[in-house]
C-alpha cells in the first residue's frame, strides 16, 4: 500500500441541526479549537511513525465535520507538517456552511493548496432551511457558491430531500437554482432519520412525518433528470468533467484511507488481503484527553479508545457490494472471485434482472442501472447471497 486517502474530522459547530448525527459540538471556543488540531497532528505524526511507511503518498484529503471551514488557519497548519506526503495532484476538501464563508478565509485556503470546498447549503428554500434548522439565508448560499467559483474553483454543493412538508415543487426550484449557479459537483442526498437526531425523536412522537419512500425516489429521479448535464457516479453524486470527488472515489473502491479525529473511521490494506477497518469513538473530551502512542498500529489505536476490526472474505464482500453497486463502476466480479475465491453463481431473479438490462454483465464488472440505486441495499442482499 502506497496511497492513502486522509479523513480529517473536525467536530465543532456555530450551531447544531437537528438532522445531524455526526460528531459534533457547539459548544467550543478558539483554545479548544487549537488544542483539538494539536492532538490532530499528534495523531497523524505517531500514526506515520508506527505505520513505517516513507513512501506512502495521500492523493486525497478531506476536512469533514462539524464545520472544518471556521478553522482556516488550523488547517494551512496542519496541511504544512503532510507537506511530504502531498502530490502535486493531491485533492484537498474542505467543508463549509455558507453564512461562515469569506474571501479572507477562501485565500487562506487556497495559499495551504486546498483546492476543493463542499458547501452545505441542502436547499434554497426559506421554507426549507428554517425546517431543517439551517441559519443561512438563499441569498447567503447563492453569494457563497459564487465567491468559491471565483477563488476555489471547484465547488460542490450538498442538497438535501425529502425533509418534513418538502413538496416537489420545493425539490424542483432547488434544481433549477443550481442549474442556474452551476457548481461543478452536486450531492444530494434523501433526508434519513438517524438515531440520535431531534428529527428521529420528534417523528418517534409524531411531531413530525417523513415522507414515504415513493415520494422520495420521484425526488431522486428528479435530480437526475434536471442534473442531466452532469455525469451521475454514484446515487448520490453529479459532477462535470474533471470534478468528480477523487475522495468518494476511494471509498465506493475499497482503496485504503485513515480517518482521524473523533468518530472517525479507517480501512487500511496492510497483511490481510480483506484490511482491517477502525473507528474512534465520538468523545470529544476522552478523545483531547488520549495520548496516541503504541508499537503497533493495534496498540495505537486501542490508545485512542478505538475499535479495531480485522476483516475476513465475507466481510470485504458485503462492503465491496455495498460501495460499489451504488456506483457507475459496479461490481468487480473478476477481482472478488481473485481475493475470495467464490463464484457468482446468479439466482432467478439476478438472472432475470441481467436478462431485462436491470443489471448487466460489463467487462468483468456486474453494474446495476442507476435508476435502482435508489434501492441498491435489497439488491445487494440478493446479489450478496449469489457468491458461493
Amino acid at each position: 500500500m502506497t496511497s492513502l486517502g486522509l479523513y480529517v474530522h473536525v467536530p465543532f459547530c456555530s450551531q447544531i441541526c437537528h438532522y445531524c448525527d455526526f460528531a459534533k459540538t457547539a459548544n467550543f471556543d478558539s483554545e479548544k479549537g487549537t488544542l483539538y488540531f494539536e492532538r490532530l497532528r499528534e495523531d497523524l505524526e505517531s500514526f506515520l511513525a508506527i505505520s513505517s511507511h516513507p513512501s506512502w503518498t495521500i492523493p486525497t484529503i478531506y476536512f469533514g465535520g462539524g464545520t472544518p471551514s471556521l478553522f482556516p488557519k488550523e488547517i494551512a497548519s496542519l496541511l504544512k507538517a503532510l507537506k511530504n506526503y502531498i502530490t502535486p495532484t493531491t485533492e484537498i476538501t474542505v467543508e463549509a456552511n455558507p453564512e461562515h464563508i469569506t474571501a479572507s478565509d477562501l485565500y487562506t485556503l487556497k495559499e495551504a493548496r486546498v483546492n476543493r470546498v463542499s458547501l452545505g447549503i441542502q436547499t434554497f428554500s426559506a421554507k426549507g432551511l428554517k425546517t431543517l434548522t439551517r441559519h443561512h439565508t438563499p441569498e447567503q448560499a447563492k453569494r457563497a457558491l459564487d465567491l468559491t467559483k471565483e477563488i476555489i474553483g471547484n465547488a460542490n454543493v450538498d442538497l438535501i430531500y425529502g425533509w418534513p412538508g418538502q413538496k416537489e415543487n420545493d425539490f424542483i426550484e432547488d434544481l433549477k437554482i443550481l442549474q442556474a449557479l452551476d457548481p461543478h459537483h452536486v450531492s444530494a442526498y434523501n433526508l434519513t432519520y438517524e438515531g440520535q437526531t431531534v428529527f428521529h425523536r420528534r417523528k418517534t412522537r409524531g411531531l413530525i412525518k417523513a415522507p414515504d419512500e415513493s415520494f422520495d425516489e420521484k425526488l431522486y429521479l428528479l435530480a437526475k433528470s434536471y442534473l442531466s448535464a452532469y455525469t451521475h457516479i454514484e446515487v448520490s453524486n453529479f459532477h462535470k468533467p474533471g470534478f468528480a470527488s477523487q475522495h468518494n472515489k476511494r471509498y465506493w473502491q475499497n482503496q485504503a484511507y485513515l480517518g482521524i479525529g473523533v468518530g472517525a473511521h479507517s480501512y487500511l490494506q496492510l497483511s490481510s488481503p480483506f484490511g482491517l477497518r477502525f473507528s474512534i469513538p465520538a468523545k470529544i473530551k476522552a478523545y483531547l484527553e488520549a495520548s496516541p502512542r503504541g508499537e503497533s498500529l493495534e496498540s495505537w489505536v486501542s490508545s485512542l479508545h478505538g475499535v479495531f476490526d480485522q476483516r475476513k472474505a465475507h466481510d470485504w464482500l458485503l462492503e465491496m457490494l455495498l460501495t460499489s453497486l451504488r456506483t457507475q463502476f459496479g461490481a468487480p466480479l473478476r477481482e472478488i472471485k481473485d481475493k475470495t475465491h467464490l463464484n457468482f453463481s446468479p439466482s432467478p431473479r439476478i438472472q432475470n434482472a441481467l436478462k431485462e438490462g436491470v443489471l448487466q454483465e460489463i467487462k468483468g464488472h456486474l453494474i446495476l442501472n442507476e435508476n435502482e440505486w435508489f434501492r441498491e441495499n435489497s439488491w445487494v442482499l440478493e446479489i450478496y447471497r449469489c457468491f458461493n
